[in-house]
């Protein structure tokens, strides 16, 4: 049987009074961001902490256990499905909250992949492992129960309002949720409450401090600056309406600036800069392609319209700029309720209302600045500080020797 290194063991030898590097290892798989962006909100923020001795990573299990075939499955389903046809995601929804159903399909994978899986914590070592997907939160169940597996166990749901089958683990050391809701449904669903942890939804540090002002970031962006701006952001694939909503806004020629965020999409950027040089009206265009400092885009805009994903929607509001959601999957549903019952945002799905709020904004900006009184009242904030804390709270513990 693998033997696993227990998050309290110490390496001794020539030196005894130095300490193994302490390892906390974040599973992640890159399909949509809002895997990812929680993952490395976490890393950041430990990094920022630096811990002596003490070590955290974001490890994209594609790579690290070689899931090309599992991996494809994910993205192609993400990307040619659920993006294109949010509709078509609700009955698969509800038919998969269903924690047996999940698990047949995932062991089905699991039979090549578990033991990938064993091999590299054996190898990596880690002192705790935090899972940010549920293919490998269901394996870290499994793992859980053999001889010797020590590392602290969490699982991480990102679905801050919801708590799905596929996220509900009753084996792990603890689940993060972010919501009294989330947390009603994981006791629900029988995981006891004492291994759940609820937190403020993690967002990256660069989110939350921003020095400068509006109009020196719109200069180092080369937009204008006395203009209605808005940013049009479908996430990092850049898959969604954008050309249904841009083409509309331009054919009523809006006097507003639109920042186009193409992500990792090379046809649209490419069809929406041969739009913009063809294009002579009174809308201002500013298009460009996957870009790391999203925040600056956000911060240098009135506006953020996009679809309802949690990581896009709480890093506007973080920075405090109102959202309007087009779109949303059957696990954002209540985020968008959140949204709109909250007044920092509308639900907006149609192009000819879509075009009308615009005009409206661009007529008059007191509802705008109502929406942002409304995102200062609710005091959002990161929970990236109170994650750090409990997790180096434990590699901290005189116990952890």
């Amino acid at each position: 049987m693998t033997a696993y290194r227990s998050p309290v063991t110490v390496i001794t030898g020539l030196n005894d009074e130095k300490k193994h590097m302490k390892t906390i290892k974040i599973l992640t798989v890159d399909v949509g961001g809002g895997h990812k962006a929680p993952a490395q909100a976490i890393k950041q923020q430990l990094d920022r902490l630096n811990i002596h001795d003490t070590e955290a990573e974001v490890v994209d299990m594609r790579e690290a256990i070689h899931t090309k075939l599992l991996y494809s499955i994910y993205k192609g389903f993400w990307i040619n499905i659920a993006l294109k046809y949010p509709p078509l995601i609700k009955a698969l929804y509800g038919t998969a909250d269903n924690a047996v159903l999940v698990r047949i399909i995932d062991f089905i994978f699991g039979f090549v992949l578990i033991p990938r899986f064993r091999k590299y914590l054996h190898s990596a070592n880690p002192d705790i492992v935090i899972s940010t997907y549920f293919t490998f939160t269901h394996y870290l169940e499994i793992l859980r129960r053999e001889k010797g597996f020590r590392p602290l166990t969490i699982s991480l749901n990102p679905e801050p309002f919801e708590s799905h089958a596929i996220w509900v683990t009753k084996k792990l050391h603890y689940s993060f949720v972010f919501s009294q809701r989330a947390k009603a449904q994981m006791i629900a669903k029988g995981v006891p409450e004492r291994k759940i942890k609820v937190f403020n939804y993690p967002i990256r540090p660069e989110f939350s401090k921003q020095q400068k002002s509006v109009d020196y970031v719109r200069e180092d962006l080369k937009i204008k600056k006395n203009m209605l701006t808005i940013l049009l952001n479908f996430g990092a694939e850049g898959v969604g309406p954008t050309k249904k909503y841009l083409k509309a806004i331009l054919k009523n020629n809006l006097s507003v600036q639109i920042i186009l965020v193409c992500g990792r999409n090379r046809e649209l950027k490419k069809y929406l800069e041969i739009l913009k040089k063809n294009y002579s009206g009174s809308t201002e265009l500013s298009i460009t392609g996957f870009v790391d400092n999203m925040e600056d885009y956000i911060y240098a805009s009135d506006l953020v319209i996009g679809k309802a994903g949690p990581n896009s929607v709480f890093e506007a509001l973080v920075i405090g700029r109102p959202v309007v959601i087009t779109s949303f999957m059957e696990n954002e549903r209540s985020t968008v309720q959140w949204v709109t019952q909250n007044r920092i945002g509308w639900h907006i799905r149609s192009v000819s209302n879509l075009v009308k709020f615009i005009e409206r904004m661009e007529k008059s900006r007191i509802l705008l600045l109502k929406y942002n009184e409304n995102i200062k009242r609710l005091h959002l904030k990161s929970g990236i500080e109170e994650i750090g804390g409990f997790l180096t709270g434990f590699l901290k513990s005189p116990a952890v020797k």
